[in-house]
């Protein structure tokens, strides 16, 4: 084998290395991102902030926000609302006793 080949051999190496790095890095944010969603959508009708769901997923809360958004294509406050909205949604059309201002407030909507 000549050196140019053997470095070359080198370099596909290390660059399947930084790719299976980067695998199992996106795996663990995948694993961590499911995680705070099942909490978000157990807990909805808590105060969720981000400070609290950033410890939550052991992430700054910047670093979080910021991961949050690109996983998800949204901010984590949209998310939270738009989950509180579908909630309050199915209430609204299978709970037909219970008054709209009610199913308002306990969606966090005033």
């Amino acid at each position: 084998m000549k050196d140019s080949d053997i470095q070359l051999m080198a370099v596909k190496d290390e660059r399947l290395r930084k790719y299976m790095a980067t695998d199992a890095k996106t795996e663990d944010y995948d694993i961590t991102m499911n995680r705070v969603c099942d909490y978000i959508y157990a807990n909805l009708d808590e105060s969720l902030t981000v400070e609290h769901l950033s410890q939550f997923a052991g992430f700054s809360k910047f670093h979080f926000h910021r991961q949050f958004s690109d996983f998800f294509g949204i901010s984590i406050s949209r998310y939270i609302q738009l989950l509180r909205l579908k909630r309050a949604s199915y209430q609204l059309y299978f709970n037909r006793d219970t008054k709209i201002i009610d199913i308002a407030l306990d969606a966090k909507f005033d």
